[in-house]
């Protein structure tokens, strides 16, 4: 293994790895929040500015890769913290560690928005078939003219207008 490389440069590509998982991460955060929030009609999902932050994080790792490709140095987290031949300083090690729990924090956020959507659609799906008259939902309710609630009336949205 190739001892020599430039402390210096690792760092601060490992410091731009770990400034575009924050940016992503905390992108990730919001849409949850929005997601997961009161409001009936969240915001669109800003897919340009999500896709740009994983294609800059994406860029960041292939870069630091590259680099450690180039001075022989090993990639893994696992590695760098068992390293004790003084290829990696303590400030290398512990950027690495930022990184690799970003990254998780990432993927965990990122399956939270993956459900949090997912629930959405299953409800609107829940609501549109509900109202469909070739397929009533027997756990929906709604309401005749007098106020009495049935449950799973054929009725579909064309007789739900006429209430």
């Amino acid at each position: 293994m190739n001892t020599s490389h430039d402390p210096a440069a690792l760092t601060v590509l490992l410091n731009t790895e770990l400034h575009c998982a924050a940016e992503l991460l905390h992108f990730l955060q919001r849409e949850a929040a929005e997601l997961a929030g009161s409001n009936h009609n969240p915001l669109v999902t800003e897919n340009d500015a999500k896709l740009g932050l994983i294609d800059a994080l994406q860029q960041a790792t292939a870069s630091r890769l590259r680099f450690m490709a180039a001075h022989d140095l090993p990639t893994d987290l696992q590695t760098v913290e068992a390293d004790n031949s003084g290829t990696f300083n303590d400030r290398e090690r512990q950027l690495f560690s930022e990184v690799l729990a970003l990254a998780q924090q990432c993927f965990e956020e990122n399956r939270q928005v993956g459900q949090l959507i997912n629930r959405r659609s299953q409800f609107v799906t829940q609501i549109l078939q509900s109202l469909n008259a070739a397929a009533p939902d027997p756990q929906a309710e709604t309401y005749g003219e007098d106020g009495n609630t049935s449950s799973g009336s054929p009725r579909g949205s064309k007789d739900l207008a006429r209430i």
